[in-house]
């Protein structure tokens, strides 16, 4: 049925919309709204009535349910800025539009032929569009292959993996094997739970054959074959080699599940000679054998030049190896001869990552650009891969906004696929790119999502870096309570596998959740911990961050020489690595400690090289910290209304990025330098702008005590020191005790 509406034509059987005769591109999920709503119009429609018409009963979060609707709505107004779509709050969602199916359209014979005239000319130019074209992805059903996880003699895994290239590779299917499933997730879980998940989902099982009937043939498996949890196939294959097993499987799979035959000249050469050569390369690259799976690969060419999948895999290797220059010019022969779409783009992202490697982003980034152009026509798996890397090249060289836009290109692409184990990896990029730039709501959305995903894909090690993630996100809002249960549920997630660098990263984020709360002694004891597992698996950047925190600590607590210590440490530990970033928040560490000690000589120094790296680096986030140091420094060498205009300059900055803890320090400062100057009104105005970020007590509270006291308000400065001592912890030091004590006599 077709119905008209503004100028739109939504024909459900083509399952197409148009405007004025041009095409609306719609997800299939954006789609299956809009057909629902145009069929049901001027009907109020809840949540749960486009879960049950639109999703089918999946389980699907309520903001999945309002972008989708956003999405239409944004797609629609693109073309036309009637209003088709009214919100009812708290009720649902109704289509308002007038609309006429196509029986009320008066037909005009002209309009008859020029119709026909333009369909037969549209057939035909999209006939011969395709047969000289790869270009589009294509879509392919889901496939989990259960490969044996032993590594036999016979490389019967390895032979499994084969054909699971095959199938990818020829855009048959999008196949994900149970040797990639999450982090300490069994094989059955992994299974059960992905069938769970997707009930149309397809399973090819592969099992060896331990104990074979005496018959000729030396080699066998079982292969199993499940479709929406129906079995097709359950046969047991003999062949006398690894070629005639693959070419029997591959023919059994293309009956079953209406396959194209898997012979493709690039992907199954018809040598068995050359397809052992192949697989015994799998199974030495499977096991870091570089430099044998090398000589198998080529070996393969050698016999059988066309077999580009082979060659595609060498190169592949080479890169493992280090051996870029081998690696391109393999990639050179790929891109000029002719082969499958999934070849070339495969080796078109290789060529990026090679020339990434070696610092040519651009060109890397052009690479990129130009596979996007040519929209290769590949499965989505091998397609979203590539956009994921050409997203993280984008984040590398600090273009966010590039960098989501891409994100999001994938995501709406992939929302049919709500389940997805790598839908969640996109998320959780994304919400960390998010987080990066301040923007903090969205942030938390799109980690929700992630952990969502995680979490019903059982995946244990990327719900508890989400739930890390999530944390880090509450710290920066400064609410230090949630992140710290958070954290606690992280590390009880990763209580039952041993998996340390996890465990480290937890670890790293608690330490400073307690840190900032004044729970020191807390923090101390975990960051023995921490500093234990980063020498234990000799991992530089988690050593540097627990070196970092012991200094914060030392320092907090006015044990100078100590804190030296440990950012002597840090420094040279940093110099080791090579790691300019850190170079340069060593800078930051030593500019907080002479400060602290109100040393100035050869400070401006250090602030003007990292205010270079911040500019040539487009750091902006360091930008508010730094700002903050050079007030410091300006009041101490006697600039001070210098030093004011500074601190409200990193509030600014710090506003733009919801860099809450960088507004409360600058305002605990403002109120520092406003009481020593005896304006103790304007430093009560300027503690109270803190309250929404949730401050800590110290020195918030203290001094907000002490403007309380000045300004001859002894009770509520009494209520407020008694407030600061028992939310203090061990931040309740003697600058604390001494405001408690003139409180009291003042009292008194």
């Amino acid at each position: 049925m077709k119905h008209y509406f503004s100028g739109f034509q939504l024909d459900t059987h083509s399952q197409e919309l148009t405007f004025k005769g041009q095409r609306v591109e719609l997800t299939k999920r954006t789609y299956d709204l809009l057909s629902f709503l145009v069929s049901n119009p001027q009907q109020l429609h809840s949540k749960d009535d486009l879960i049950t018409h639109v999703w089918k009963n999946r389980v699907v979060s309520g903001n999945t349910i309002d972008q989708t609707v956003l999405t239409l709505k944004k797609k629609l107004a693109e073309y036309c800025q009637d209003d088709f779509i009214e919100s009812v709050y708290g009720q649902g969602i109704k289509w308002i539009a007038e609309h006429r199916h196509k029986y009320a359209v008066k037909k005009r014979p002209w309009v008859l032929t020029a119709t026909v005239i333009f369909i037969i000319s549209l057939i035909l130019y999209v006939y011969h569009f395709l047969q000289n074209t790869e270009h589009l992805q294509t879509t392919a059903p889901n496939v989990v292959m259960q490969l044996p996880e032993s590594l036999d003699p016979d490389s019967m895994r390895s032979t499994g993996e084969y054909l699971q290239q095959i199938l990818t590779f020829s855009n048959q299917a999008q196949v994900v094997n149970n040797i990639e499933r999450p982090q300490f997730l069994s094989t059955v879980e992994f299974i059960q739970n992905q069938q769970k998940l997707n009930p149309q989902l397809t399973l090819i099982k592969i099992s060896a054959i331990e104990d074979q009937p005496n018959n000729d043939k030396n080699m066998a498996w079982l292969i199993e074959v499940t479709q929406a949890q129906h079995v097709l196939v359950e046969q047991i294959i003999y062949a006398d080699n690894q070629h005639a097993l693959l070419l029997k499987s591959g023919q059994i799979l293309a009956k079953a599940l209406q396959f194209e035959q898997l012979s493709k000249r690039s992907l199954f050469p018809d040598d068995g000679t050359v397809v052992n050569l192949y697989v015994r390369g799998l199974h030495r690259l499977s096991s870091h054998q570089f430099s044998e799976a090398a000589e198998l690969f080529k070996l393969a060419i050698q016999e059988q030049p066309y077999f580009n999948l082979a060659r595609l895999k060498l190169a592949e290797t080479y890169h493992a190896m280090g051996h870029n220059d081998e690696a391109n010019n393999h990639i050179k022969v790929l891109l000029s001869v002719d082969s499958l779409a999934s070849i070339k783009l495969s080796a078109h992202a290789l060529k990026a990552r090679i020339l990434r490697i070696n610092g040519q982003l651009q060109a890397a980034v052009d690479i990129y650009e130009g596979m996007f152009q040519q929209a290769y026509k590949v499965t989505p798996v091998l397609w979203h891969n590539t956009q994921y890397e050409y997203a993280t090249l984008l984040r590398s060289m600090n273009k966010p906004q590039a960098a989501l836009k891409v994100f999001d290109s994938i995501i709406d692409t992939t929302e049919k696929q709500e389940y997805s184990y790598s839908l969640g990896k996109i998320f959780a990029a994304k919400a960390s790119l998010l987080q990066q730039q301040g923007d903090i709501k969205n942030a938390g959305l799109n980690a929700e999502q992630a952990l969502r995903i995680f979490q019903l894909n059982k995946d244990t090690v990327g719900t508890a870096r989400i739930l890390t993630l999530l944390a880090r996100i509450a710290n920066h809002q400064a609410n230090y309570h949630l992140a710290e249960e958070r954290l606690h549920q992280a590390l009880e997630t990763l209580s039952d596998v041993d998996y340390a660098l996890g465990e480290g990263a937890i670890l790293n984020e608690l330490i400073y959740t307690l840190m900032v709360q004044g729970k020191h002694e807390s923090a101390w004891t975990y960051n023995n911990r921490l500093l234990k597992i980063a020498i234990q698996i000799k991992y530089k950047a988690m050593h540097l961050s627990a070196l970092r925190a012991f200094f914060d600590m030392s320092r907090v607590q006015y044990r100078w020489q100590e804190a030296k210590q440990y950012l002597e440490k840090y420094q040279k530990l940093a110099i080791q690595t090579e790691d300019k970033r850190r170079q340069i928040k060593a800078h930051l560490m030593q500019i907080d400690l002479w400060l602290d000690q109100e040393i100035t000589d050869d400070l401006l120094d250090k602030i003007n090289v990292i205010q270079s790296h911040i500019d040539e680096n487009n750091e902006s986030r360091m930008q508010p910290a730094l700002d903050i140091k050079k007030a410091r420094y300006q009041w101490l060498t006697g600039s001070k209304e210098l030093a004011f205009n500074t601190l409200k300059k990193a509030k600014q900055s710090a506003g733009k990025i919801q860099d809450n803890e960088s507004i409360i320090s600058a305002n605990n400062l403002m109120a520092d330098y406003y009481l020593q100057q005896d304006n103790y009104q304007m430093a009560l105005n300027v503690l109270m702008e803190s309250e929404p970020h949730k401050p800590f007590a110290v020195p918030y509270l203290r001094l907000k005590a002490e403007a309380y006291l000045a300004l001859n308000q002894g009770l509520k400065a009494y209520e407020t020191i008694l407030q600061c001592q028992q939310l203090a912890n061990d931040m309740w030091r003697t600058t604390e005790q001494d405001v408690f004590n003139r409180i009291q006599n003042r009292l008194k």
